[in-house]
């Protein structure tokens, strides 16, 4: 009797492992499309750039200047019709991957560095936080403008 209820539990304690643990894939395309500053098209799949938040297509920082379109143009010259790999665990609240994607370099990580997108509020890592505070010291891109609204809270305007 004791070997069976050894045996029906394995299962079960597998299963919790496996979820404390997920699993990594990856997609290599071409990215077709680039939404906006945080979001492409890559193989016909919608990708979301983990970590990052940039300016909405139509936002504009606090002295006019158009940083949405800053960011999307930006992140277009650096992947548009190039191949790239997309590494990811999980997809977001709107069915979207949320993934890294590398060229020759972390280009999620790259857009903070120039001043294109901010450190999401859910991103911990130190890499991240790190980079953009050396960007906001520069003053390269949005934060080389008067200020401008997180766009979390201009989404929400």
């Amino acid at each position: 009797m004791p070997r069976l209820v050894i045996f029906l539990g394995f299962p079960l304690i597998f299963l919790f492992v496996v979820d404390a643990f997920p699993i990594q894939k990856s997609i290599e395309g071409i990215c077709t499309r680039v939404l906006d500053g945080d979001t492409v098209i890559v193989d016909g799949k919608k990708i979301r750039l983990y970590g990052i938040d940039a300016p909405e297509k139509s936002q504009v920082s606090m002295d006019g200047y158009p940083i949405g379109e800053w960011s999307r143009d930006f992140l277009a010259a650096l992947i548009l019709r190039k191949k790239v790999k997309v590494t990811y665990y999980f997809k977001g609240h709107y069915g979207r991957i949320i993934g890294t994607i590398k060229l020759e370099e972390n280009i999620n990580l790259r857009m903070i560095e120039e001043g294109m997108a901010i450190v999401s509020d859910f991103n911990k890592e130190r890499e991240y936080r790190n980079t953009e505070f050396v960007a906001r010291l520069k003053r390269v891109g949005i934060f080389g403008t008067l200020g401008f609204l997180k766009p979390r809270f201009y989404r929400k305007l």
